[in-house]
């Protein structure tokens, strides 16, 4: 006959080793995730560091030539970190209503 401390330790054994492929699995995810973080950053620096330079240059050449620059061109460049072209300095108009 089993004891009752040799069923809780077979108990216990299981429980363990349920935990510990629980945490493998978690630590699986976990580092995937950070790779393709890491992965799309690389990626977004990569796109932007050339459009950086791009938009730099545009800029220096427009001040150049006599061009307005993109403070008061009517089409402005989107600020970085900003979703729709959003510029802080320019808010958006208030939308019209026209009667039909």
């Amino acid at each position: 006959m089993i004891t009752v401390d040799r069923l809780l330790d077979i108990e216990l054994a299981v429980m363990l080793h349920t935990f510990r492929e629980d945490s493998a699995a978690r630590l699986q995810r976990t580092e995937r995730l950070a790779t393709v973080g890491q992965f799309a950053a690389s990626i977004a620096h990569e796109l932007r560091n050339p459009l950086g330079v791009i938009e730099s240059s545009a800029f220096l050449l427009r001040k150049r030539v006599g061009e307005p620059t993109e403070a008061s061109s009517p089409t402005p460049a989107t600020p970085r970190g900003r979703a729709g072209g959003c510029s802080p300095a320019s808010p958006p108009s208030p939308p019209t209503w026209s009667s039909s």
